[in-house]
């Protein structure tokens, strides 16, 4: 039921302004850890053996596979419906402009759009090839919300050394509204998030 409530946050809004427009769900979360010590106190000790051994077997990928589907799918559902917020605007012209010129200029002559290049040219090349639509704009900035998944959970297993560690952290990750926001952004953040969580993963594991 905690699982529903929390993609059923998911699906009402892309903004982080549900944390306070949905006061419901929080005395859910604050039941279930309420009670977590009692359900950790009764679980039997042979089915807690059973989930901790779970990452060793062939069913961890698949409960990771239906995460980063879970993580895609609230990331495109009506992917076009909201329309463009004013951020966008910026980087929408220097695509556009980068697809059509192969340079980010502005509409004012001589003027250029110089931040996040690698985006913007990255971006810039997908709409060169399915054309100047909505799905194109905001796709690559799903993809990397949906990577970004997958690397919080290489954080938890890898430096914090336990898969569950990392699954609950990107399951809160997938799910998280401002998280699911910034990921359909026609923006540089969540590439930005992305290498800043590769940053530290490979600064630390060095």
């Amino acid at each position: 039921l905690l699982a529903a409530q929390f993609v059923f946050t998911t699906w009402s809004e892309r903004h982080e302004g549900i944390l306070f427009r949905l006061p419901h769900v929080w005395p859910s979360i604050a039941i279930a850890a309420a009670f977590s010590p009692l359900l950790l106190a009764l679980w039997p000790p042979r089915l807690g053996g059973w989930v901790l051994d779970l990452p060793r077997t062939r069913a961890w990928p698949v409960l990771v596979g239906c995460l980063l589907v879970g993580a895609a799918v609230v990331r495109i559902h009506k992917l076009d419906f909201q329309p463009l917020d004013d951020d966008e605007y910026a980087s929408c012209q220097a695509v556009l402009a980068i697809a059509e010129t192969g340079a980010p200029r502005f509409a004012p002559e001589g003027v250029y759009y110089t931040r996040s290049p690698a985006y913007h040219y990255l971006v810039g090349g997908i709409v060169r090839l399915f054309g100047p639509t909505l799905w194109a704009l905001r796709l690559p900035s799903a993809a990397f919300g949906v990577a970004t998944t997958l690397l919080i959970l290489r954080v938890g297993e890898r430096l914090l050394r336990h898969p569950w560690v990392g699954f609950a952290a990107a399951v809160f990750y997938a799910l998280h509204p401002f998280a699911i926001f910034s990921a359909h952004l026609v923006r540089f953040y969540q590439q930005q998030q992305f290498f800043a969580v590769l940053c530290v993963y490979f600064f630390c594991r060095g």
